[in-house]
């Protein structure tokens, strides 16, 4: 009876610290339409687009937040920045490379077009 006893308090001990399971690629991929933009200025001067996608939970049991890292330079406007954004977005590929900062999860996913799309959640 010890043992059981044991084994239940690990277990449910054990599966209240899990960190969040991240997104499959083809989830990520979900809301294009849903793509903004906003315009990055430091100082005056342009640093590019900063591309998001409103919280979504793409599958999983935790509530994502996006970013498209790095900014969108090569934009002549925010309608085109949307188009970049939107076709990197698309391109997610493969597993993600999983890390946490700060009490976030993070998963990151590689697009054909060299931007990193990042999700995290509070863990």
């Amino acid at each position: 009876m010890k043992k059981i006893l044991g084994f239940l308090i690990f277990f449910f001990v054990s599966s209240s610290f899990a960190l969040p399971q991240c997104p499959l690629a083809k989830d990520v991929k979900t809301n294009l339409d849903k793509v903004s933009v906003y315009s990055v200025n430091y100082n005056g001067e342009f640093l590019g687009y900063s591309a998001n996608k409103p919280r979504d939970y793409y599958g999983t049991k935790s509530l994502w937040s996006f970013s498209l890292e790095p900014f969108i330079k090569n934009a002549k406007n925010k309608d085109e920045a949307i188009s970049i954004a939107k076709k990197a977005i698309s391109s997610v590929h493969g597993r993600p490379s999983e890390s946490d900062e700060s009490g976030y999860h993070y998963c990151s996913y590689s697009t054909t077009q060299g931007f990193l799309v990042k999700l995290y959640t509070k863990k």
